[in-house]
């Protein structure tokens, strides 16, 4: 069972980037993506995933 995340981050090409590279592992997963702070606790109460 791969580790569900979150990514966070306010540019979209280091979000973007950040997650196409975590999402490459086999053993993990990203469940969503956010563009700040409040997104992000947003979408982790929403979703919980396992990490942010």
């Amino acid at each position: 069972m791969a580790t569900r995340i979150l990514t966070a981050d306010d540019h979209l090409l280091v979000r973007e980037g950040l997650a196409s590279r975590v999402g490459a592992e086999p053993s993990i997963g990203v469940v969503c993506e956010a563009r700040d702070r409040c997104e992000a606790v947003e979408k982790f109460a929403a979703l919980t995933p396992d990490a942010m």
